[in-house]
């Protein structure tokens, strides 16, 4: 009950507007010399207790942004040197692509012109083959045709001989011998 008397009795003291907001701003020596000393107790037991611990952990975090900002400038700088990386590996690749490409269009015209090569080459030999079928057959067709020729010859020269006739029935027997070989060269008897 102490401290309610003393309560009172400065608001009994104190009891217009003006003298309440004077005593409020009066100043007396020994509240600030107990005040200062409280501050200072209150100040050696917090730099004892919690000061050192604060100031730690502020330094703490300090170093935790620092290694937080340099670990992404270095991440940034991996970044930046994997997209350079990879930005000459693309290029690379294009330029081996484009390589190849060029180098199978090259392989593709050789191998083109190899096969038009080999079927001229084909071609001709053919053309060969079929000129000297041609040309063999034709040299039998021929041998044939005298040897054919020369059979009628004599035959006809045969009868010729044994008939013992004039000139105009021997020029009809050559006439009709000639027509028979004609007709047999037709009908494909002389082949």
């Amino acid at each position: 009950m102490d401290s309610n008397n003393q309560t009172q009795a400065i608001v009994q003291k104190s009891s217009t507007p003006d003298q309440q907001s004077s005593a409020f701003f009066s100043v007396d020596p020994g509240l600030i010399i107990w005040s200062w000393i409280a501050f200072f107790i209150l100040l050696f037991i917090l730099a004892r207790t919690t000061w050192r611990p604060i100031i730690k952990r502020l330094k703490d975090r300090e170093a935790m942004v620092l290694k937080t900002i340099e670990d992404s400038k270095q991440a940034q700088e991996a970044l930046e040197g994997a997209l350079a990386e990879s930005k000459r590996l693309i290029e690379d690749a294009q330029g081996r692509i484009s390589e190849m490409v060029g180098n199978a269009k090259a392989e593709a015209e050789k191998i083109a012109e190899d096969i038009r090569e080999a079927a001229a080459e084909e071609a001709s030999r053919m053309k060969k083959l079929a000129e000297h079928d041609i040309e063999r057959g034709k040299n039998l067709a021929i041998a044939e045709l005298r040897g054919e020729l020369g059979t009628l010859l004599v035959d006809t020269v045969e009868m010729v001989l044994k008939e013992k006739i004039d000139q105009k029935k021997a020029l009809d027997l050559i006439d009709r011998s000639v027509e028979n070989f004609y007709n047999l060269s037709k009908k494909g008897g002389l082949s």
